[in-house]
């Protein structure tokens, strides 16, 4: 696989767990677990925009190597 669908695939779980975390915070009833799993979500969704940012660099260098 190359660097940019693992880059892309890395972004998908990560939005996946970004969900699975908010979808627990809102079945929660105790504000502990929620503030958790809405850190948690924020964790994976930052997660998720690195590895796009780096997918998007991937792409940029790629792009710049074929018109130099």
């Amino acid at each position: 696989m190359d660097k940019p669908a693992q880059f892309q695939k890395h972004s998908l779980e990560s939005l996946r767990f970004e969900s699975e975390c908010l979808q627990m915070a809102s079945r929660s009833r105790n504000p502990d677990l929620q503030a958790h799993f809405i850190r948690m979500a924020r964790h994976w969704n930052r997660l998720a925009m690195v590895a796009l940012g780096e997918h998007t660099i991937e792409n940029f260098r790629a792009a710049e190597t074929v018109t130099i």
